[in-house]
């Protein structure tokens, strides 16, 4: 429904006390000379919520 809101999830709290969100899928990938990063989907959220990340963060 339009005017329904949805709640986004929240992140998973680790053992350790880190926050971690769980990756839906790999929208993109940027390479350069010295790095790799990927446009990452997250799971519940959408388009406007994409972020970049190096590999060495997944």
């Amino acid at each position: 429904f339009p005017s329904r809101h949805l709640l986004k999830p929240g992140p998973l709290l680790t053992p350790d006390g880190y926050e971690e969100y769980t990756v839906d899928r790999i929208v993109d990938e940027k390479r350069s000379r010295k790095s790799v990063k990927y446009l990452v989907r997250w799971v519940g959220y959408g388009q406007e919520d994409d972020t970049w990340l190096p590999a060495a963060e997944l």
